[in-house]
């Protein structure tokens, strides 16, 4: 009886001193006896149990576990506060082999000591304080504890590490939530990385916009649970860290109203499961961030038809922002960005493939009005659509995929674009009429690529090995020998230039470019400069031709027999060839009277081959001089006259001699070839049936 006084009156002299002012460890003297209030345990009555605890510096420590309840275990909730005192600590042994079933540690608790819930075969669920220390703490813990299920964990816990010391059961889960203003996320723990498990929303409003966090207490959020969000109506977006790797089975599956997701970059197709985003049929964008490790991920969104894939392609100098709808499969450029660091030379790859889908489109406006200085297109590329270059005054260089399609692109694509002058065309390109959108460009806009060269070529050596009459050995000639090589090989190219290689078309007025060879269709002046580039293949030199250009057309000089002549390259009729300066071509000349080639009032100019040189004359009789005629047709030995000599030569040369004649003018009636009739033109001149400017009236119905 006498200890049992004593014990009641410790109890109530320890319970009341953390609201009682003491001295550090307080001495409590009873007869005699000398007692430290920290020494004294007391106990506290729980539902089923008792806690013997021990009051030190104001803290409390649960000493030791009593089962009160005839139950085979009990719960145990441990209390944060007792008489006004925190509950800090739990000592070593406290739980030691005893018979509870779940233990919740509140976030008062610091530490625990060694062997603390040593060897509690029933313990099955641990909530842990969020404040627990395993620096503070003991070791063996939970050692033997092999039946506990769950250990819920705290959101922000001080030192996440402490949940290592389950680590040595397989069957347990550690988990917890991470808890927002709008949803709670919850999630388990093992090796050391996190699960999403599920998603709830805690809001009125009838969706929300989910971020999955990129860790929660320390660890990585590496994947997201089957069934996770699964018929989750309650999102609107989510938003995936790049630590995640992996998702469960139907893991985003029937969520009806999520509309936009943006995934991890890290996302694996071989670690997910299947059916993601099945039936989530309202989704309508998806943000794939750069350089996805797995770029077959994308994939799961393929029973998507109306989901757009959005993303971008990076590097130092500028950002291609992208789109590859579903129903299409293939990506398109949406947008250039030039970086704050970029400089004034920006050159643009545009790449094959973005995500494992070959790049067919350039966007409305992608480099509208931007700085890019050169763009290189992947062949890919089939469609630009409209203004998608427009307003680039930067714009120099540009490289065109080979299968670019007029008809599928749209219009005013380099509108503005007044300094593009070096295009690259591959030679086999698909469709030569896109080659018509430079016209756009000031200037026009001159094809500077070896494919033209490797066109000229090809075209050159394919007309060779089919006139093996022709004399093609200009440069191993000399004397009056190679002037009638370059004119059989200059009438033979014009015979072929209109009326097999090129196919006049007016929408091709490009008036800087030769690409008229490469494309099969041009204007005068595409079709002029072809013709000057095979022939000086063919070996005439820059000083044998020039390009002549006049209010709205355009043709060739070529120099012949030491003189001029004209030649109309949009015409393969014998009579638009070596032309006198007469304008023989031009129908706008009134019968008797000459204008020359220059429309009074206007401006005259020429240029060479690649357009480098212009010289502008406002004289008529500048270009009449330069082109002006010395000999007349049927001056065959070009001594200034026609007579009877002349006639006499044409007979040697028509019956096989080796007379020495000018071919251009002992074609006198104009149809390409040397014959009898010819001959019997020239005669009736000579012997004065017929002048000169009659046979002209007779060839062209007119006198010139």
């Amino acid at each position: 009886m006498k200890s049992q006084k004593l014990a009641a009156i410790l109890a109530v002299t320890v319970l009341g001193t953390c609201s009682m002012t003491f001295a550090e460890n307080p001495i409590i003297r009873m007869n005699s006896i000398e007692v430290s209030a920290a020494d004294v345990e007391a106990t506290y009555i729980g539902s089923g149990y008792q806690l013997n605890y021990k009051t030190v510096d104001n803290n409390i420590e649960i000493t030791n576990f009593t089962k009160t309840s005839s139950a085979s275990s009990v719960s145990v909730v441990i209390p944060s506060k007792i008489n006004g005192c925190s509950v800090t600590s739990i000592g070593a042994y406290a739980f030691s082999g005893k018979d509870i079933s779940s233990v919740i540690i509140p976030d008062t608790v610091v530490s625990l000591g060694n062997y603390s819930f040593y060897n509690c075969s029933k313990l099955k669920t641990v909530t842990l304080s969020k404040n627990l220390s395993s620096e503070k703490s003991g070791g063996y813990l939970f050692y033997k504890s092999k039946n506990i299920e769950i250990v819920n964990v705290p959101e922000n816990m001080a030192d996440p590490s402490f949940v290592d010391h389950f680590n040595y059961y397989t069957n347990t889960v550690v988990q917890g939530s991470s808890v927002t203003s709008a949803y709670k996320l919850d999630y388990k723990i093992s090796d050391h990385q996190i699960e999403i498990t599920s998603f709830t929303k805690t809001t009125s409003a009838s969706a929300v916009g989910v971020i999955i966090p990129s860790t929660i207490n320390g660890y990585n959020v590496t994947s997201i649970g089957k069934f996770a969000f699964y018929c989750c109506d309650g999102i609107s977006s989510i938003v995936m860290p790049d630590t995640v790797i992996s998702l469960g089975d139907y893991s985003f599956s029937t969520c009806s109203n999520l509309k936009t997701v943006t995934l991890s970059r890290n996302l694996s197709s071989e670690k997910s499961g299947g059916y993601l985003f099945y039936n989530s049929t309202s989704i309508e964008t998806v943000y794939v961030p750069e350089n996805m490790i797995d770029q077959t991920f994308i994939d799961h969104f393929n029973y998507h038809l109306d989901t757009v894939i959005k993303g971008s392609v990076n590097n130092s100098q500028y950002r291609l922002d992208y789109e590859i709808p579903i129903k299409d499969r293939n990506a398109t450029i949406t947008k250039y960005n030039a970086n704050a660091n970029a400089s004034d030379n920006v050159t643009v790859t545009i790449p094959d493939t973005i995500l494992g889908r070959n790049v067919t489109k350039i966007a409305t406006g992608a480099f509208s009005s931007s700085n890019v200085y050169q763009v290189i297109m992947s062949n890919n590329i089939t469609t630009l659509e409209s203004w998608s270059f427009n307003g680039c005054a930067n714009l120099k260089k540009l490289t065109v995929s080979k299968n670019v399609s007029c008809a599928q692109s749209g219009g005013y694509l380099f509108t503005g674009c007044n300094n593009l002058t070096d295009i690259t065309v591959p030679a086999d390109m698909a469709d030569r009429e896109f080659i018509s959108h430079f016209q756009y460009c000031i200037g026009g806009a001159k094809l500077i690529k070896p494919d033209v060269d490797a066109k000229v070529t090809q075209v050159y050596n394919n007309l060779k090995s089919k006139s093996a009459n022709v004399n093609w050995n200009i440069s191993g000639l000399s004397g009056n020998a190679k002037e009638n090589a370059k004119y059989e090989v200059a009438k033979y190219i014009h015979s072929q230039l209109a009326s097999n290689l090129i196919r006049y078309d007016a929408s091709y007025s490009m008036p800087q470019t030769a690409y008229a060879l490469v494309s099969g269709k041009g204007a005068c002046a595409g079709m002029s400069r072809s013709y000057i580039l095979l022939l000086l293949k063919s070996g005439f030199t820059k000083d044998d031709v020039q390009l002549i250009s006049a209010p709205g057309h355009a043709l060739v000089g070529i120099k012949l027999y030491n003189q001029w002549y004209f030649v109309e390259c949009t015409n393969s009729n014998p009579e638009s060839f070596a032309m006198t300066y007469q304008n023989e071509w031009y129908n706008g000349t009134p019968e008797g009277q000459y204008d020359g080639y220059i429309i009074p009032g206007t401006y005259s100019y020429y240029c060479d081959a690649d357009g480098t040189r212009v010289v502008s004359q406002e004289s008529e009789a500048y270009l009449a001089q330069c082109y002006k005629s010395n000999y007349n047709r049927g001056d065959v030995n070009m001594d200034g006259v026609t007579n009877s000599s002349d006639l006499s030569i044409l007979n040697n040369y028509l019956n096989g001699g080796n007379s020495s004649i000018n071919l251009v003018n002992a074609d006198v009636n104009y149809d390409g070839k040397i014959d009898s009739n010819d001959y019997n033109s020239l005669n009736d001149i000579v012997s004065g049936k017929f002048t000169f400017a009659d046979m002209i009236k007779k060839v062209y119905g007119r006198i010139i």
